[in-house]
């Protein structure tokens, strides 16, 4: 953007001067259509002066309704639901399906038939691709399960991706294999699938205590109407099988515990054991018992291992099986053991008060030696709100100090600055009337405001300290500023809303960002433009009349009594 000004800038300097003077043709008798425009903007500028002059009389009356307005502003900021990215359309959905732990492959398959039997009655969805077992950065279940699907083209369905995610959602509740939830994909290509993830830590504790307080949060998190599908990543009742081996007895047949754990790896893991090559290509030799030989612990004794002088042992007299419940994995998160617990937000759900409500819950519940921390898509939209407030303050302070410069005074840009919390005022309206969120587009729309909206302040301002110069008086000179650059300001402000509008009316794959952003720009635009013109006027008499009664600055030599 700021190249974009830098050469606009140029080309206004140079390109459109010399233009003018090739191909202007300036008519002193306009047409009827320039005739009817301009009486029309004359008597709105002449009701314009009208209002402006009971303003700079009545300056307490305005002074009272710009504090109205700030107090409003911020009243608008705590009540508008706040987030990190909107949900977009993209025209795909991701299906999340997870069974109990050690469930089978086929009994993963029997909750994914009836989740394809559900998605094929969408009339929305394209195609899909199901899988089971895929693991994206950790080790792959077979009780996990994923579905990728592919919506229609935009122009050729009538509902939304957020409306068809809402209509699967309760339907997969019916689903009494496994747990399976709808989500929409994040947006900007982040990694995390999850609204709320909140990290509990741990440097001392034993596992069954993390895990109750994960099991209490979770509970407790899963009373929240904002959130859905609320889970943790500390499971402990994943069923395994510990086998003892009789050392002493394999060390007298000649048997190592190499050995057995080399067969149970061919065997049971179905590990590659061997290649062969085949018109030059190269493949595996995988060897695996067959399904109903290790689907029963104890079939595992009928496997023989060879011992000393060629004999062939059975398992059955080397080991011993014991079954137990334990963990599917073991997390650390900075070097402490720990326990992730994740939800998605509801349809219609923010973000922002949402996790509010799961850090108090964390706060409640935790003991000594535990603490949490947010990750994912809850940090970044923390860390993203941090980092909008100290770039709205540094534009601030750039714009104020470049006028300071440019003005030669510490006072007038504070005036200018006035037209900032109006421009704030108009976007979190037109967010709050239009049904959008705060979020990271927004919030740029509204750091972008910040150097909009000045220039209709910089307008009046210049005036009136160029008419004070020349010896006009204080209030004249306002009122003047304020008619002859009515046209000017109307004419920037218009141009600047119409350029925005084609965001705020925007349609099709990832609307929802661009709507955000032109809906912030247009609201705070046209909010900005009709109060500067009053505010900004009351804001410089008063800031003037008060320096020069302080001696902070002095009138012009030239002035006349006002």
């Amino acid at each position: 953007m700021a190249i974009c000004v830098t050469i606009s800038t140029f080309v206004a300097l140079t390109a459109v001067p010399m233009f003018c003077s090739r191909f202007l043709d300036v008519r002193r008798q306009p047409g009827l259509v320039g005739a009817a425009v301009d009486r029309r903007l004359d008597s709105v500028r002449d009701g314009y002066e009208r209002i402006l002059g009971l303003a700079l009389r009545h300056r307490g009356v305005v002074a009272a309704l710009f504090l109205m307005l700030l107090v409003f502003t911020g009243l608008l900021y705590r009540g508008l639901d706040q987030t990190f990215l909107p949900v977009e359309d993209r025209g795909r959905i991701v299906v999340l399906i997870r069974a109990p732990q050690g469930s089978t492959t086929a009994y993963t398959k029997r909750a994914l038939t009836q989740v394809e039997q559900k998605l094929l009655a969408t009339p929305e969805i394209a195609g899909f691709f199901a899988a089971i077992g895929m693991g994206f950065g950790v080790p792959g279940s077979s009780s996990l399960g994923m579905v990728f699907i592919r919506m229609q083209h935009w122009d050729d369905r009538e509902r939304k991706q957020q409306e068809v995610v809402a209509e699967l959602f309760p339907a997969f509740m019916d689903i009494p294999e496994a747990l399976v939830f709808a989500i929409n994909p994040p947006s900007l290509q982040r990694r995390s699938s999850r609204d709320v993830e909140v990290v509990l830590k741990s440097s001392s504790a034993e596992l069954e205590e993390m895990y109750e307080i994960t099991e209490a949060i979770v509970g407790r998190m899963r009373e929240l109407p904002a959130l859905v599908n609320v889970d943790s990543d500390l499971r402990l009742a994943n069923p395994q099988l510990d086998i003892i081996f009789d050392r002493e007895h394999g060390a007298d047949v000649g048997v190592p515990v190499r050995a057995v754990s080399e067969s149970l790896r061919l065997l049971v893991s179905q590990g590659p054991a061997d290649d062969f090559i085949l018109r030059n290509k190269q493949y595996n030799v995988v060897m695996a018992l067959a399904s109903p030989f290790r689907s029963v612990p104890e079939q595992l004794g009928e496997v023989h291992v060879r011992g000393r002088e060629g004999a062939m042992l059975p398992l059955s007299s080397l080991i011993d099986t014991r079954p137990r419940i334990g963990p599917s994995n073991l997390n650390h998160y900075d070097l402490q053991r720990s326990a992730t617990v994740s939800a998605n937000l509801a349809p219609d759900a923010a973000l922002g008060p949402a996790l509010s409500q799961v850090e108090a819950i964390f706060d409640e519940l935790l003991v000594a030696g535990f603490s949490w921390s947010l990750r994912g898509t809850s940090r970044e939209f923390v860390e993203s709100a941090n980092e909008v407030f100290f770039t709205f303050g540094l534009a601030l302070l750039v714009i104020y100090l470049v006028l300071a410069a440019q003005f030669e005074s510490f006072i007038h840009p504070l005036t200018i600055l006035m037209t900032v919390p109006l421009a704030s005022l108009g976007a979190l309206g037109a967010l709050e009337i239009t049904g959008n969120s705060l979020n990271l587009y927004s919030q740029i729309g509204i750091i972008l405001l910040v150097g909009l909206v000045t220039k209709n302040g910089i307008l009046i301002v210049d005036f009136a300290n160029r008419a004070r110069a020349r010896g006009v008086p204080l209030e004249r000179s306002l009122l003047d500023a304020g008619r002859i650059r009515f046209r000017p300001i109307l004419m920037t402000s218009v141009t600047s809303i119409m350029g925005a509008l084609p965001l705020a009316l925007a349609s099709g794959a990832g609307a929802e960002s661009r709507q955000a952003l032109g809906v912030a720009v247009v609201g705070g635009l046209i909010v900005a433009t009709i109060f500067t013109l009053v505010v900004v006027p009351v804001a410089h008499f008063v800031l003037v009349r008060g320096s020069e009664a302080l001696g902070w600055s002095a009138p012009p030599r030239t002035q006349e009594g006002d």
